[in-house]
């Protein structure tokens, strides 16, 4: 017996393939099926079974088993065979958007994106607002049940008023909540608006198909060797038809959900599509930077054919290369070619997505109805990215603004002071060239938005407190600013800046925060506090600040009252912190970090210098559950992209 490398003989390798013998049993299809070798002449197979496991030739070398997808049907591609395989197809390939994607905004929704950072933490606050406002019912109504064995509540009313006015806070608290949201208002083209429903009424349609697939994996397969027709599988997972929305996102057209097996869903507007995995983590893409294919597809189907798919044709579960039956299998058996329509959404920022329908009837109306919108989509906006100012109006809706409120942009290069021209418009707090005072841009309860002064925004400032109904708060703000200014004055001798007397508020705010164990409005007092040295561009200090206020956010704070503060068991019951069930990271708060750390250009040894050196403090002085190496961790696999 042989051992080691074999001689290759290339006169037998052409004789063999000039044998007339062969010819004639491969032409009538009387060949022996492979593995029968062992009765036709078990000698000889035996010799040749045991001389293949010990000797080795050249067309072994550098040769690699494939393993096969047993879960994945084939699919028929319009291609021609391939013999050789990539080797990218011999590995196979994932088919799902990475998480850049949920980071990416278009530049023509970063409007729309900052919009939604602030609404996300608006929504945020009122929850808190609203938890802590529910537990401190509890604790009264567990008060109040128990005052009347105590016979004190018979006399002492109060308890029950207190309850009354917690109700209405509630009832109050969850309808702002209710309220804010953004609203997504189209424009008034009737060709694009028609075109849209276009589109929603056929998804609507095919998304009910009997089957639809999303797809996660796919791997080009070797035609010789596995004797089959087809030239890629793919993994499949069933995802069924259901209706989902954005909580704080509304609009006046329908929008398309496509739900996902193994990532964040789809939900695609008349202009975008919103990556969404939870309320931090969404990207928004605009459609005509996305690559979308809606193709015919025939499918090699071997799970059962849907009812309401076509079948075209039939193959072999082993083929030759021209679809005929192998003969050379026992057992071989026919399998139906069906047709699919295959959507697959693909853009240079990580998105990946790819589904398979089952109906292509219903596919085919889709797939029409979509190219024309992205090619009206496209030449009403003149070029390839449209712009949201032209096609879409934001609302914000807070609590207390009516459904009607839209938002008018009156500014103008001009300041107004000095009546100075500008080189361009200003979008937020600006100094003038000319005069050096500072323009400020705000927008009245009207709707028009304007470039004023200080004076100005004082008054815009007070009209939305009578709007909002909170007029007797502001003006108690305001004369707690005079006091605290007036204080601050005696103090030092000299008049303080707005920003000293803000400083001095907040600082009593937190205090009072920790004392009544509020530390999600103890957090919120920070994170003022770091946006005020921010504004100053005193950035160092303003790093640190909102550093701490992360560190906070991972615990989960939550606001206790000093009515749960008092009493011990109702602590254990409702802990201050939370950071299994109310840990989060704002991105408004991820975004400021990332900017600064770009500005002072600090490494990670350095941010994590700060960030400990803001975190331990308040470690030992809150009792704050997590260790600050424990929150790092987590903190940096969000910043570290900024490097």
């Amino acid at each position: 017996m042989k051992f080691g490398f074999r001689i290759p003989s290339f006169k037998k390798r052409i004789s063999a393939r000039l044998s007339w013998k062969r010819y004639l049993r491969h032409s009538l299809g009387i060949k022996m099926p492979r593995g029968f070798g062992i009765f036709s002449n078990p000698k000889k197979a035996l010799y040749n079974k045991i001389y293949r496991k010990t000797t080795f030739g050249i067309e072994d070398i550098g040769k690699t088993r494939r393993k096969n997808i047993k879960h994945s049907p084939s699919i028929q591609d319009n291609k021609p065979n391939q013999n050789n395989m990539a080797n990218n197809d011999e590995i196979g390939k994932i088919i799902r958007s990475t998480n850049r994607a949920l980071k990416v905004t278009s530049q023509n929704f970063s409007d729309l994106r900052n919009e939604i950072n602030e609404i996300y933490e608006l929504r945020d606050e009122l929850s808190k607002k609203l938890q802590i406002t529910k537990l401190k019912l509890y604790s009264i109504t567990f008060l109040h049940i128990l005052s009347y064995p105590l016979v004190f509540g018979f006399f002492y009313k109060k308890i029950s008023d207190i309850r009354i006015d917690l109700k209405k806070k509630i009832k109050e608290l969850e309808n702002q909540l209710k309220d804010a949201y953004i609203k997504l208002t189209f424009a008034d083209a009737s060709q694009f608006e028609k075109s849209w429903l276009n589109c929603t009424d056929t998804f609507s349609e095919l998304i009910k198909s009997k089957k639809v697939w999303d797809l996660t994996f796919s791997q080009g397969i070797n035609t010789v060797k596995e004797r089959t027709n087809a030239t890629t599988a793919f993994k499949r997972t069933i995802i069924h038809n259901s209706k989902k929305e954005i909580e704080f996102i509304k609009s006046d057209l329908p929008h398309i959900f496509i739900p996902n097996a193994n990532g964040p869903d789809l939900f695609i507007f008349p202009t975008f599509l919103i990556l969404y995995k939870n309320r931090q983590d969404l990207g928004i893409l605009d459609l005509t930077e996305i690559n979308a294919t809606l193709e015919f597809s025939s499918f090699i189907e071997e799970e059962g054919v849907p009812k309401d798919t076509e079948v075209i044709s039939y193959t072999w579960k082993k083929a030759n290369k021209d679809g005929s039956m192998d003969k050379r299998f026992k057992g071989n058996y026919q399998i139906p070619i069906v047709r699919y329509g295959k959507l697959t959404f693909q853009s240079d920022s990580g998105l990946e997505e790819g589904y398979m329908f089952s109906n292509f009837t219903a596919f085919d109306g889709f797939s029409s109805a979509y190219n024309y919108h992205l090619l009206l989509l496209t030449k009403l906006q003149g070029k390839a990215q449209p712009h949201i100012e032209t096609k879409t109006s934001i609302i914000i809706n807070t609590p207390q603004k009516n459904s009607d409120y839209k938002v008018t942009d009156e500014r103008e290069a001009i300041c107004p002071y000095c009546k100075g021209e500008l080189k361009k418009i200003p979008g937020s707090k600006t100094k003038c060239p000319h005069c050096n005072k500072y323009m400020l841009v705000r927008t009245n309860p009207k709707g028009i938005k304007k470039v004023v002064t200080k004076e100005e925004a004082d008054k815009i400032e007070e009209e939305w407190a009578i709007e909002s109904g909170n007029h007797d708060e502001f003006i108690d703000k305001k004369e707690k600013f005079k006091a605290e200014k007036e204080s601050l004055k005696e103090q030092f001798g000299k008049m303080p800046s707005d920003n000293d007397v803000k400083w001095r508020i907040l600082n009593k705010e937190l205090m009072e925060n920790a004392q009544s164990m509020d530390f999600g409005l103890y957090r919120n007092t920070r994170f003022n506090m770091g946006e005020i040295l921010r504004k100053e561009n005193r950035l160092k200090p303003a790093l640190g600040t909102y550093l701490e206020v992360c560190y906070i956010d991972l615990n989960g704070p939550n606001n206790r009252g000093s009515l749960l503060s008092s009493s011990t068991e109702l602590l254990k019951e409702f802990p201050p912190f939370t950071p299994k069930d109310g840990a989060f990271l704002a991105p408004g708060v991820i975004d400021r970090i990332k900017k600064i750390i770009k500005k002072l250009d600090a490494n990670e040894d350095t941010t994590k210098k700060t960030f400990f050196e803001a975190s331990e403090k308040i470690h030992k002085t809150l009792k704050l559950p997590l260790k600050p190496e424990t929150c790092w961790a987590t903190l940096w696999k969000e910043l570290k992209d900024v490097q």
